[in-house]
């Protein structure tokens, strides 16, 4: 018999795995004022306050980095990439 992809434990566990990196990176999106579609070329930064900016993203590396940890698996890889990469800019 045809087993539905969301009956399968692996398609689930890669599933997790994307949805909840996407919300991790939505939300630093947020805190940039940038979404999947646009990026900082595309908005005017008139209003931005960096330091404010650069608190509450550092905050969600953090929280990210906690997380990761505490759902074990390969999320503590991807926090740590994502952190990463953000450091490297």
């Amino acid at each position: 018999m045809f087993k539905g992809c969301s009956d399968d434990s692996e398609v689930f566990r890669h599933y997790r795995i994307l949805d909840k990196t996407l919300e991790w990176l939505d939300e630093l999106r947020d805190n940039l004022r940038i979404s999947r579609k646009t990026n900082l070329k595309d908005s005017a930064p008139d209003d931005i306050d960096l330091e404010e900016v650069t608190r509450n993203i550092k905050a969600v590396l953090a929280k990210i980095c906690e997380e990761g940890r505490e759902l074990g698996g390969n999320f503590p890889q991807i926090a740590s990439a994502i952190n990463s990469a953000f450091e490297s800019h």
